[in-house]
């Protein structure tokens, strides 16, 4: 029996009206056409529901004994499309949210109050707990999303950023830190120093920022009110991220900025992997994205650089290239080994493969061991370690992508060969375009003037940094723009076309002399993503950039808005090219 609920809606009104004419017309039918639902719903019942005669119409006892069943099923669903329609226009439902402290106690009461004056009818459920349980309130579907550091384990999960943070130094206004002119790694080391729990996420960026550093240990704290009070009554110094800052509003304390490399948080939405939010839900995602706290300025490039070492020469260039890079732009290295599937020796003797990865992890150490003692030597900030991946897996790849989240490295310099496959992993399949060079001091330079010049908006002196033989791919258009007068009007004109432009990482071949920087931006109000390629030659001068974008829709915008801005420039000097 397939019982619909327009002939639900049917039985209720002519036992209602007990008129054929008077119900078909409540149910915006014709005559025929609701007698016809009569019909069949007592054909797939089997038994008559209704007495008809010239006058009126009746219940048969059959249809009495239906009429309480049938009147409640037609309720129920009234009920439930009801509160999905309320759902789909947020007027009721249940968004629970959980949260860093102080984002729970910062950024969101602001916004939970914004969002529950403009939907009265949902419930608002916060958890302010750490990362850590944040993130399996979200992997279980306790939570909708939260806002928290990215965990080891995001398995399942997808993260979009949320803020960066950085972070400051808080001491007493008596302490000798208050009133020095400029602050330093140094000057942290013989103070007591109130430290946060080590499973808080501020305390874990703390540690690897500083590392190697040892700070003079104080007390250590589970809550930020708690280091606020230790601090205001002398008895240590303690460094907050900007967020946290409004617990130590105090009038006895003294905020200090803290410019140190790698020293800042970024802090991440997340939320279950291929799953929609509610509309609820979404909403107040939204509303959270637009908040100002969102619109810090961003860090600067080559701050966390990751570096993949294996021993060979080429991964010896790509630690010299690294260490360069954090030396030029005041940043910090992280070189890791990656150990996965181990390669069986050719001989007819069994090997243990754990043996095998006992003796691969014995030689990473040694090797990295000997790695510090050099970054050591020749002032660069480092840190190393072993990535042991499962005995079968040999996407090393992969695993130092996810490092590279994890440790949130905003560059990863790899082997000359391995700009073909990061552009392919970026954007999809790529040629590679890869010259040997040594210069890396000239290639840093170029690229600090221009970050530098993406950062003031000014571009006058932009054709300096390419040489006469400079080619520009441009993503909209099939064929390349030689020279540098053709190259420049190009990225001037994009620098204005561009909304909301923003490098997010970049990858370095271990040579320095290609360079592939990922970003963002807004055009036309269409959001897309793409990756700058540079190479250099001997001088540092850029010989070619290509520039690809996804998707579509961003790519479209953008040659729209190029080809409004450009006009018939840029043929005219192919033409004379």
């Amino acid at each position: 029996m397939n019982l619909s609920v327009k002939q639900l809606r049917a039985f209720a009104a002519l036992r209602e009206h007990k008129n054929f004419t008077q119900a078909a017309q409540t149910c915006h039918l014709s005559q025929s056409a609701f007698s016809a639902l009569i019909q069949n719903l007592e054909a797939d019942a089997g038994v008559r529901l209704f007495d008809r005669n010239t006058r009126h119409v009746e219940l048969t006892p059959e249809g009495e004994a239906f009429a309480e069943s049938a009147l409640r099923l037609l309720a129920d669903f009234e009920a439930t499309f009801s509160e999905l329609r309320d759902r789909a226009a947020a007027r009721t439902g249940r968004v629970t949210v959980a949260a860093l402290p102080s984002i729970a106690a910062g950024i969101l009461p602001g916004v939970l109050a914004t969002f529950s004056a403009e939907h009265p009818g949902i419930q608002l459920a916060l958890h302010d707990q750490l990362s850590d349980s944040c993130i399996d309130m979200v992997r279980r579907g306790a939570a909708d999303f939260a806002i928290a550091a990215m965990g080891a384990d995001m398995a399942g999960l997808a993260a979009q950023p949320f803020c960066t943070d950085d972070f400051h130094l808080v001491c007493h206004q008596e302490h000798p830190l208050s009133r020095k002119p400029a602050l330093a790694v140094g000057d942290l080391v013989d103070t007591p120093f109130i430290h946060l729990a080590r499973n808080t996420s501020i305390r874990q960026y703390l540690d690897a920022a500083l590392h190697p550093t040892k700070l003079r240990s104080g007390m250590e704290v589970e809550h930020l009110a708690t280091a606020a009070a230790l601090v205001a009554a002398n008895l240590g110094i303690t460094v907050i991220p900007a967020l946290a800052l409004f617990q130590f509003r105090l009038p006895e304390l003294v905020v200090r900025p803290l410019p140190l490399p790698g020293l800042v948080r970024t802090l991440y939405v997340i939320r279950r992997d291929g799953r929609s939010l509610s509309v609820a839900a979404q909403g107040l995602l939204d509303l959270l994205l637009a908040h100002p706290a969102r619109a810090a300025a961003p860090r600067p490039m080559h701050q966390r650089i990751l570096a993949a070492f294996d021993g060979t020469h080429e991964a010896h260039l790509a630690v010299e290239e690294a260490a360069a890079l954090a030396r030029a732009f005041n940043g910090r290295v992280r070189v890791v080994w990656a150990i996965g599937s181990p390669t069986m020796p050719e001989s007819r003797e069994i090997y243990s493969v754990d043996k095998l990865r006992e003796e691969a992890h014995r030689t990473a150490s040694a090797s990295l061991v000997e790695l510090q003692r050099q970054f050591d030597a020749d002032g660069t900030l480092a840190e190393t370690g072993v990535l042991m991946l499962d005995a079968t897996d040999d996407d090393i790849g992969n695993a130092l992508e996810l490092e590279a989240e994890r440790w949130q490295a905003d560059t990863i310099v790899v082997g000359s060969q391995g700009k073909h496959g990061l552009a392919r992993l970026l954007l999809g399949s790529v040629a590679e375009r890869t010259t040997r060079l040594s210069h890396r001091t000239v290639v840093v330079a170029t690229l600090e003037a221009w970050h530098a010049m993406l950062e003031s908006g000014n571009m006058d002196d932009l054709d300096r940094l390419f040489a006469d033989e400079v080619v520009f791919r441009s993503p909209v258009a099939h064929t390349p723009y030689p020279g540098r007068t053709a190259t420049t009007l190009v990225l001037r004109t994009v620098n204005t076309v561009f909304e909301d432009f923003q490098y997010h990482r970049s990858f370095v071949t271990s040579d320095g002399a290609s360079v592939v920087l990922e970003f963002s931006a807004n055009v036309s109000g269409k959001a897309l993503k793409g990756i700058d390629m540079v190479r250099f030659n001997a001088e540092g001068k850029i010989v070619e950039f290509e520039v690809m974008v996804r998707p579509a829709s961003g790519l479209q915008a953008l040659g729209a808005a190029m080809g409004a801005k450009l006009g018939d420039k840029l043929a005219l000097l192919k033409a004379e090219a």
